[in-house]
Formats: structure tokens, C-alpha cells, sequence
């Protein structure tokens, strides 16, 4: 069976007077309601000070009253009490038992002043003194005061407004009625003091309700027998109330000499309890008591023993609450303090961590001293199982052997388990630091079983406990538990079981603050019942470099200043870094990483897919080193992140921000939202490829594979540039201009007008019907693939005047060139091709295509497979079958500019409409119409019809491989590539480079007869003749006159020869070679035989009929000056 046992613990003395000027007295002390307290007293005469404390005796404010400026009365016993609100008042006498009415101020309770030099009622006798004041259950507070010899009271609100005046408290007035006490009760508040009666002075008493009535009619009799002083007053924990007095009537009993100290238990309805002689020494006066209600329900008395004016003790002793006395070590009193000096008025107020401080005025040194103490409750066990339990107060529990149940109570608790598997219960926190709990040998538990507490154990000792439960069978618990990291070990097991409750309303914390410690692991520890989104884990660090291990479930870790390791492990962890370059662990894809902009340079390492928060100003996010070829992906926020992946398939998405993006191994999509980020890729590292949600350019030497718009890019405009490598390219709904770079690269446009930028002849394009208005930009040339739905294709501006071919599709597209040389094809379609500057060539295989070419942009040419006229306005210099050689009967038509038309070896209608045309018409049955302008016309075999148009138009043969004989006037006997012509409006005849026979019309024709030995005629007209090279025979048989005059343009005498018609020259002599007497160089005949005159001034050829005779020579030709003409030069033909 356990024992129990008291002995008193005692602190160091202190001063409470912060001032020291004068004398200070008069203490009055009052615990608050948070753990520290309040010490009031009469500094130098004529000012009140109040100093304020925390639990552990330190001092949290300080302030004075001074005297009031009316009146250089001091002010004296101070009496203090706290509100409901907190707020604490003191009253005093500022009368010295001079008229005026009590006056008081109110503070905060960490001293700030609240309001000032409050009057308390209105009394106007000459006799006031000693107030003293009590806080009620209701907010407000009440007053009992000493007035003329009566004892009044009244009812004030929580800031001084008056609830009840002043009313008498005493019925029964033999004597003179002083020492008033008041306390506030449940209901009310109680009243007592002391009755001078000469013949036996009494302590007596009066209860009130709140508003201040009486309870009852009258007063009542507390103590009686002897003279009975100096009450003092506490409130009971069942309600009633407890007085301590001085009593004389000890001595008039038959007692001890001197007067000693009496306790008075009374019921809250006022009826007499116990009656406890409080002191047995056996002589000397005790005097002026004070007494305490400790958080136990222990009543504490403290008085002055012996009355001595040099040297008095303060004495206490203890009684439990229904009066019995409660020894302290082994004692039924105790020594407080025993100095040779003077100690007296002492005070006491029992503390909510289970001490109590108590302060008495030093008169030997003129200060207010005290101390705190404590009352320690040492239980003893046995070895049997056992239920220990504290109270209060302070205890020590040793438990002894087996499997104890151990609940320390309320204050400082020293709890050593020992041996057994024991449980440690904490139905509520411990208001003061410095609690032992020991488990002892055995598995040990620590178990929190209040509801809604908050238990610190950072300034206890934890020892040996190898569970921590929230709850106990059949409580719901929610609640915080506090520990050191350097509590882990020897402390709570790094193995321990932590238990929470199963309720979904349950809330659950495990708070570690890291301390001194810059190591902590929770991994090992189990938690059961802690559910993730409910229940947490919670460690703090400092600004240590500190590593880190969270538990399995779910943590909150504050890495705070210095280089944190920081590891989650299991659950939905919350990791907050701080200052310092943090590492976090995360392997929990709903762990959270916070991260302040300017807290260092931090890193996320994942083995987890792992999104990192908005806000979070984290640098650096990467894959684990343990984390292998997963598949994890990494998520960014609007920061600047550097993201490394792993060797397996991730996506990285910088999420914001200037971004780098490292993925590794494995075939990694790379999400981009920033055009400054940089993604890093090396060659043979996976199939990779990139989705971006604005422009892009890849950078030089990135090996990504693909490149496209995010799906959520909708419609916006986004631009993408692969590199060197070989990328798919796909855009989104926009308009996008999607460029490979260098590499043969697949380009998708999609929706939207879409730009394709080429540099590679391979570059696939892919675009669907319905989907924009498409345009490829190729600085190569390029054949855009088939069903690819793309609008223009063009040379990018920057190809400058190199030769770039473009060639389209079975689409309509517009095809655009550059300076250079270009071949524009629009295969199937009805295309607009524009070459711009240099020779180009258009390639035409549909009727409806439209060439743009303008002046002086080349020598250009258009080759059609089908019919086709050329564009009007068109500045092409050649319109031509692309297939010379098929025999497809081909319509051509030229513009208003001069061109070379071309056909077929099919029957072909070529027409030049305006300028000076060629048109060629090789074989086949073909029409050329020259149209306006001075055309030539090539028919080429098999009987073409040739139509000279408007102009001075030509028939030429330059082309055939045969001689010809081609007459303009009767085609009946033409020959060769002439055979079968037919002419209309054709003035000039060109040979070919073999034999020709060219006989001219009716007009002035230019015959032309190439390099073969050719035989010209002019017909009538005056023709302009040309042999060309060889042996040409120029051949005069049409009628001669003024306007059938030609022109020899190269007659050579060495190898040309003049035929002249006998029916025409009918008198130049027989046929054959002229005679030589027929001949003569001058303008006019100098012989009557003279027929043919040459002028070699003018060149003029003259046929004079009668020589001398009086016929005039008529001139039928212009040849060459000077020319050394003979009559060999000439032959008559019949």
C-alpha cells in the first residue's frame, strides 16, 4: 500500500519592493489567474506600488500611485483582487481616518494601467479607513470598508460604476467594529471583522448576494470566546469560506500563555464548521494571520510568531479542507523564514502551478520580502500493481515495483515509474516547468487524457517512455503534446508507439522543438490512429544547421535559420525551411515545401512525382539519388527553379519563372511557361519532348525530340524554334510560327494561320484542311508533302538571293520567292506564284494558277503541263509545255509583255497577245498567233498555222533539222518543217541552219536565211534580205518597181549568187551566167549593153533595160559598199 507524506520545498528569497526610497509596508499579494501574481505595498509614506510577476518570480511590470494632488495624506494598505475579466483593481486609504471615500485604480495583468485614481462610492464621514476588496463571480467587484466605527459594503462594476451604495454590514454594534475582510463567493460575497466588545471581542460576520443586498437580516457570530483580532479571509473550493484569526482565548481556556492563531471553517450558508487551533509552541504571542486556499484545497495559515520588535518568525501550517492538520515534514508547523531581523504583516497567495509566494514586511531593513515555496506530496508505492495519484500540489511519486497507474494532478510533478510496465496519466497540463517523468524498467506509457490541453514537456524530464497515448478508454481527447528533440532516446523511445483516438473530431498534435539538438529521426517511431488530413507531427528548429527525419504520417517541419536536412518520410508532410540553404526529402506527392524569397538557396530532392506550392521560393527541385528510372514528374511555381529529373520519364514544369530544366536519362517531357527558361538535354538520353504554354526557342546543342504547345494554350499565339537536332514541331489553335531549326523536323501547325519555318530539304509539314490560313517560310529548297493543307509557301527573308525551289501540293497555295533564282511548282491547285527578283521558273499545272512576277525582276519562265495564260500584268519572259517532248495539245497564251511561248509535240495554240513573242510549236498540227507586237513564230513540223497578228511578225525555221522551202505567197510547195504551214499577217521568213528555199509575199518582208546554203526570195516588197552563212542564192522574180526594193544585208561575193528572173530582166541577156558586158559598177549605164548597175558609193543594185537607151534604170535592191562585184555574182534564171 502506498504512503503519502508532506514536506515543504523552498525557492529564494527575494525583495518585492522594485522601489527602495523610504519605508516600505503594508504588503497585500494576489495570484492571477495565468500563473503569476501581483505584490502591492506603501512605498516611502506616500505612494502605492505594485509590482507584477510571472510564475517563476520574474517581474513583468512595475508601477506607482502617487498621493492625491488634493491632499498630502499618505496612502496605505493596499488591497488587490482580479476580475473575471482578468483585469486586476487595487483600492486603498488615501485618508489616514480623514474624511473622503475610498479611491482605487484598475490594470491589465502585466501592469499596464487601465484607469486611474477610481472614487468608490461617496462616504462623508471624518472616520474612513482600511478598504479592502473582493472580485465576484459576476464581473464585478465589492467593497467592505471601515466607516465611524461600522462596517459598510458595496457593489461597483468591473471599471468603478457603482451597482449597490454603501450599506451597513454590522446589526450588532457593542463595540466598536474594525479590521473589515471581504471574499467574493458563488453567489455573492461574505463580510467579516473584527467587534472591540470590552468584555469579549468577537469576530463576526455578514453575507450578501451580487447586487449587494443581505443575505440574511442581521450578522453572525464567527468566534466568541476571548479577544479575537486581526481576521483574515479565503474562499473555500466547496463554497464556503475559512477565517484565521488572533485569538486570546487560549489563554482564558486554561491554554498556553500568550495569544495564538484560530481557523474557522464556515458553509457557504454560513454555518459554523471546524474550529482549529492552529499553532501548539508553547509560548509567546502569534499574531497577524493570513490565510490561503492552495489549488489542492489545502488551507495555508501564516502569522508572526513570537511578537518580539527586534526579532519575529514568519509560521505556517497546513490543513486540508475540512480542517485537518496536514503535517509537513513530520510538523504540524513550519518555519517560512527565521531571521534575527524583524518580520511581520506577512501575506500568502496559493499559485495555479501548486506554490504559493509569500512576502512580509522586513521593519529591520524597511523592505517587502518573499519567496516561493511549494508544499511537495511524496508518494511511496510497494510492488503490486497500484493507482497513484497527485494532487495539486507538488508531487513526488515513487511507484515503486509493478504495473502502476500513476496521475500526478495538477502542479509540479516528480514521477518515477521504476519497475513494471507503468502508466503516467496527465488529465491536464502542468502549469510549471521542471516535471520529472520517469518510466522506469518495463514498457512504459505517458497517456494525455484532457481534452482541449495544450502539454508542454520542453523544460521537464522525460525519461525511459516507450508510449505516448492521446486519450484514455472511453475520452475524447484533443490535444497538443510538446517535446525537446534531446528528449528522443533516453527520453521517448526512438521506437515508441504514439496513439491517437479514432474519432474523426479528434485532433492530435506531436510537437518536437529541436533545442539544443541539431539531429532528429522520428522514423522509427509507430503512430496509430493518426489520421492524415487530421493529426499531426510538428517539429520546430532553430538556427542551427540541423538534420531532420519526420515520422511516417503526416509532419510539419519548421527547419528555422541555419542549413537544414530536412526528410518528411511517410505521410502529407508540411516542410517549411526558413533561412539557410534547406535540403528537403520529399516522398509524398502532397508534401508542401514553403520557402520566403531571400531564406538562401534551397532544394527539393523527390522520389515522388512533387508539385511545389505558389509562394515557395525554393531554387533547386530534383529527383533523389535513390530514386532509380521512376517515372516521377516535377512541378515548379512563378520562381526560378533549377529542375533535375531522373533516369526514368519525367515531366519537369518549371511552373514560372526563368526556369532550368534538366531531364537525364529517359524520354522526359518538358513543360515550358517562361521563354527565358533552359532546358538541358544531352544527346541518347531518351526520346524527350517539350509542351510549351508560350514561345519557344530550344536552345543550341538541346537534344529534345519534340516540341509542342501545352494543351492548355488554347488559342493564344505561340511561337516554337527547334535547333540543330531533328524535333517534331506541333502548335495549338493559334497562330503559331513553328520553326525547326536545323535537323529534318516534322512541323504540325494544327488550327490557327500558321507559320512553318524550313531550313532542312527533309522538313515534313503536316497541316489539315480547315485549319488556318498556313504559311511555310523555307530558307532550302522544298517540296511540301502531299495532303498537307498549307496556304503560301515562301522563302524566308533571310535566304537573301540564294536559289530556293519551292514546290507545293494538289492545294492552292501561294508560292513566293527571293532574289535568287527560284522554281516555283504549285503542283496540283490553283497557286499564286511570285519569284521576286533573279531567273525564276514557274511551274503550272492548273489553268487557274496566277503568276506575279514584276519588272525587272530576272529573265523568268513559266512551264505548264496544261493549258494555261499567263497572268495579265506578269513580267515573265518565257511561257513553255514543261514536257517539250509530250504530245499533249497544249493552248499557251502569253500577256501584254514580250515572251517566248512554247508547246508541245502536239498540236498546240500558242498565242502571244502583246509584246514581241516567240512561240515555239515544235510538232504537231499547231496554231501560233503572234497577236500585237512583232512576233516570231516557230511551228516546228507537221503543217502549223501561223498568224502573225498586228506587227511585223515572223516565220521562223531556225529550229528545224532540215532545210525547208517555206513561201509566204503559195504554201502549196513548202517543204520540210514549212510542209503544211499556213500563214496570216507573217512579214519576215527565218530559216534553218541547213539548204532553205524563202520565198516572201506580197508586203516588205524580212527574210532571214540562216547558216545553210539558202535560196532567197523576196517576193514583191521591200524586203530586207539575209543569207546568213553559207552559199546563199538571193532570187529577183517579182515585178520591179519603187516599192519592191530589198535590201541584201550580207551579201558576201565570195560564196553569195543573185538570181534574176528572165520574165523580169527580160534584156540582162540568156540564161545563165550574166555576161560580163552586161555589168557595171556606177549609178548610170555607160554601154548600150549595160544591164546591171552597181553603185559602190551607195550599194544600190539598178537594172537598166536598154543600157544607154533612153529607159531609166530601176533600182531593185541595197547591198553592201564597195563590194567587188563582177558579172560572176549574177545568173539568169528562166
Amino acid at each position: 500500500m502506498a504512503t503519502i507524506t508532506y514536506v515543504k520545498s523552498d525557492f529564494t528569497q527575494f525583495n518585492l519592493n522594485a522601489y527602495t526610497t523610504g519605508i516600505q509596508q503594508y504588503p497585500d499579494i494576489l495570484s492571477l489567474k495565468g500563473g503569476g501574481f501581483v505584490v502591492a505595498y506603501n512605498n516611502g509614506g506616500d505612494f502605492l506600488s505594485l509590482n507584477f510577476y510571472d510564475a517563476s518570480g520574474a517581474i513583468v511590470g512595475t508601477t506607482q500611485v502617487p498621493a492625491s494632488a488634493a491632499t498630502t495624506a499618505p496612502l496605505r494598505q493596499p488591497s488587490l483582487t482580479q476580475l473575471a475579466d482578468g483585469n486586476v483593481v487595487v483600492i486603498w486609504d488615501d485618508t489616514q481616518f480623514g474624511s473622503g471615500t475610498p479611491k482605487g485604480a484598475l490594470y491589465s495583468p502585466t501592469g499596464t494601467l487601465l484607469q486611474a485614481n477610481m472614487t468608490l462610492g461617496s462616504l462623508s464621514s471624518p472616520s474612513l479607513g482600511l478598504p479592502t476588496v473582493s472580485a465576484l463571480a459576476n464581473g464585478n467587484f465589492a467593497v467592505a470598508v471601515e466607516f465611524s466605527g461600522e462596517i459598510y459594503s458595496a457593489v461597483f462594476g468591473p471599471t468603478g460604476s457603482t451597482i449597490s451604495s454603501y450599506s451597513l454590514a454590522n446589526t450588532t454594534s457593542t463595540g466598536i467594529q474594525n479590521d473589515a475582510q471581504i471574499v467574493g463567493l458563488n453567489d455573492g460575497y461574505v463580510v467579516i471583522w473584527a467587534d472591540t466588545n470590552p468584555a469579549d471581542q468577537q469576530i463576526r460576520g455578514r453575507m450578501f448576494y451580487s447586487s449587494g443586498a443581505p443575505v440574511s437580516g442581521s450578522d453572525f457570530l464567527i468566534a466568541a470566546t476571548g479577544d479575537n483580532t486581526q481576521p483574515s479571509i479565503a474562499k473555500l473550493q466547496d463554497g464556503g469560506f475559512v477565517v484565521a484569526y488572533t485569538d486570546s482565548g487560549w489563554a482564558e481556556a486554561g491554554g498556553v500563555l500568550g495569544n495564538g492563531i484560530t481557523l474557522q471553517y464556515v458553509s457557504a450558508t454560513g454555518v459554523l464548521g471546524a474550529q482549529v487551533h492552529v499553532n501548539n509552541i508553547s509560548s509567546g504571542d502569534e499574531s497577524d494571520p493570513d490565510v490561503t486556499v492552495l489549488p489542492n484545497g489545502f488551507v495555508l495559515v501564516t502569522w508572526s510568531y513570537p511578537y518580539d520588535p527586534t526579532d519575529t518568525d514568519i509560521r505556517a501550517a497546513l490543513f486540508d479542507s475540512s480542517g485537518t492538520r496536514i503535517q509537513v515534514g513530520g510538523a504540524n508547523q513550519f518555519t517560512l523564514v527565521n531571521t534575527t531581523q524583524n518580520e511581520i504583516h506577512s501575506t500568502v497567495a496559493g499559485l495555479s502551478n501548486g506554490s504559493f509566494v509569500a512576502g512580509w514586511e522586513n521593519v529591520s531593513t524597511t523592505d517587502i520580502v518573499g519567496g516561493l515555496h511549494q508544499i511537495v506530496r511524496v508518494t511511496t508505492g510497494d510492488a503490486t500493481d497500484e493507482t497513484l495519484n497527485g494532487d495539486e500540489l507538488r508531487d513526488i511519486i515513487n511507484a515503486g515495483g509493478g504495473n502502476d497507474t500513476i496521475n500526478g494532478g495538477a502542479g509540479q510533478d516528480w514521477i518515477y515509474g521504476e519497475a513494471g510496465d507503468d502508466t503516467i496519466i496527465l488529465s491536464k497540463p502542468q502549469t510549471s516547468a521542471g516535471n520529472v517523468y520517469d518510466g522506469g524498467g518495463g514498457t512504459d506509457t505517458l497517456s494525455l487524457t484532457g481534452a482541449s490541453f495544450d502539454y508542454d514537456f520542453r523544460d521537464d524530464t522525460v525519461t525511459s517512455i516507450e508510449k505516448v497515448n492521446y486519450g484514455y478508454p472511453g475520452a475524447v481527447v484533443t490535444a497538443i503534446a510538446h517535446f525537446n528533440a534531446d528528449q528522443f532516446g533516453t527520453g521517448i523511445s526512438l521506437t515508441a508507439t504514439i496513439t491517437g483516438q479514432a474519432f474523426y473530431y479528434v485532433f492530435e498534435t506531436f510537437d518536437v522543438t529541436m533545442g539544443i539538438s541539431t539531429s532528429l529521426d522520428l522514423s522509427g517511431l509507430t503512430f496509430v490512429n493518426f489520421s492524415g488530413g487530421i493529426d499531426s507531427v510538428i517539429i520546430h528548429g532553430d538556427n542551427d544547421a540541423e538534420t531532420v527525419v519526420g515520422s511516417k504520417v503526416r509532419d510539419t517541419i519548421y527547419g528555422g535559420g541555419g542549413a537544414d536536412y530536412i526528410d518528411g518520410k511517410g505521410g502529407a508532410d508540411m516542410l517549411y525551411g526558413g533561412a539557410g540553404n534547406d535540403k528537403f526529402v520529399v516522398d509524398n506527392a502532397s508534401d508542401k515545401v514553403f520557402e520566403t524569397a531571400g531564406e538562401g538557396s534551397d532544394t527539393v530532392l523527390a522520389s515522388v512525382s512533387f508539385i511545389l506550392i505558389a509562394g515557395s521560393a525554393v531554387e533547386n527541385i530534383a529527383t533523389t539519388s535513390t530514386a532509380g528510372a521512376g517515372a516521377i514528374n516535377l512541378t515548379g511555381n512563378e520562381f526560378a527553379q533549377t529542375i533535375t529529373g531522373n533516369a526514368g520519364s519525367n515531366v519537369l514544369d518549371g511552373g514560372g519563372g526563368s526556369d532550368t530544366l534538366v531531364g537525364g536519362l529517359g524520354n522526359d517531357t518538358y513543360i515550358i511557361t517562361n521563354a527565358a527558361e533552359v532546358v538541358v538535354e544531352l544527346d541518347s538520353q531518351g526520346s524527350d519532348s517539350l509542351l510549351a504554354a508560350v514561345s519557344y526557342v530550344l536552345a543550341t546543342g538541346v537534344s529534345v525530340e519534340n516540341l509542342a504547345t501545352d494543351s492548355g494554350g488554347g488559342t493564344s499565339a505561340i511561337n516554337l524554334t527547334g535547333n540543330e537536332f531533328s524535333q517534331s514541331l506541333t502548335g495549338n489553335a493559334g497562330d503559331n510560327v513553328l520553326n525547326g531549326g536545323g535537323g529534318v523536323d516534322t512541323i504540325a501547325g494544327g488550327l490557327g494561320n500558321d507559320t512553318y519555318v524550313v531550313d532542312n530539304a527533309a522538313d515534313i509539314v503536316t497541316e489539315l484542311g480547315g485549319e488556318g490560313i498556313d504559311t511555310v517560310l523555307t530558307s532550302v529548297s522544298y517540296v511540301l508533302g502531299a495532303g498537307m493543307s498549307v496556304e503560301t509557301l515562301a522563302t524566308d527573308f533571310a535566304a537573301g538571293t540564294a536559289n530556293i525551289n519551292l514546290i507545293g501540293n494538289e492545294f492552292s497555295q501561294s508560292l513566293t520567292g527571293n532574289a535568287g533564282a527560284n522554281i516555283l511548282n504549285g503542283m496540283g491547285g490553283a497557286d499564286t506564284m511570285a519569284g521576286g527578283l533573279g531567273n525564276d521558273t514557274y511551274v503550272v499545272d492548273n489553268a487557274g494558277d496566277v503568276i506575279v512576277e514584276a519588272q525587272a525582276q530576272g529573265s523568268d519562265t513559266v512551264l505548264t503541263s496544261v493549258s494555261y495564260t499567263l497572268t495579265p500584268g506578269a513580267r515573265v519572259e518565257s511561257l513553255a509545255a514543261s514536257s517539250s517532248g509530250s504530245t499533249a495539245a497544249l493552248k499557251l497564251t502569253g500577256n501584254e509583255f514580250s515572251q517566248s511561248v512554247l508547246g508541245t509535240k502536239g498540236n498546240n495554240t500558242l498565242s502571244g497577245l502583246g509584246g514581241n513573242d516567240t512561240l515555239y510549236g515544235f510538232a504537231g498540227k499547231d496554231m501560233l498567233n503572234g497577236g500585237t507586237g512583232h512576233d516570231t513564230l516557230i511551228g516546228g513540223a507537221n503543217g502549223d498555222k501561223l498568224i502573225g497578228g498586228t506587227g511585223s511578225d515572223t516565220a521562223s525555221y531556225a529550229t528545224a533539222l532540215k532545210g525547208v522551202v517555206a513561201n509566204l505567197t503559195s504554201t502549196v510547195k513548202n517543204t520540210g518543217d514549212a510542209k503544211g504551214d499556213t500563214y496570216s499577217s507573217i512579214e519576215n521568213l527565218t530559216g534553218s541552219s541547213k539548204a532553205d528555199v524563202l520565198i516572201g509575199n506580197l508586203v516588205a518582208n524580212k527574210i532571214l536565211g540562216g547558216s545553210g546554203d539558202d535560196k532567197i526570195s523576196g517576193g514583191l516588197g521591200k524586203d530586207f534580205l539575209v543569207g546568213g552563212a553559207g552559199k546563199d542564192t538571193f532570187v529577183f522574180d517579182t515585178k520591179l518597181g519603187p516599192g519592191n526594193v530589198d535590201v541584201l544585208n550580207d551579201f558576201s561575193v565570195k560564196s553569195d549568187t543573185i538570181f534574176l528572173d528572165d520574165d523580169i530582166f527580160k534584156t540582162a541577156g540568156k540564161v545563165g551566167q550574166l555576161q560580163a558586158s552586161a555589168f557595171h559598177i556606177g549609178k548610170t549605164a555607160e554601154d548600150a549593153d549595160d544591164r546591171i548597175l552597181y553603185d559602190k558609193v551607195t550599194g544600190k543594185l539598178w537594172y537598166d533595160a536598154d543600157g544607154t537607151g533612153s529607159d531609166a534604170a530601176v533600182q531593185f535592191a541595197t547591198m553592201g559598199k564597195g563590194l567587188a562585184l563582177t558579172a560572176a555574182d549574177f545568173v539568169i534564171i528562166s
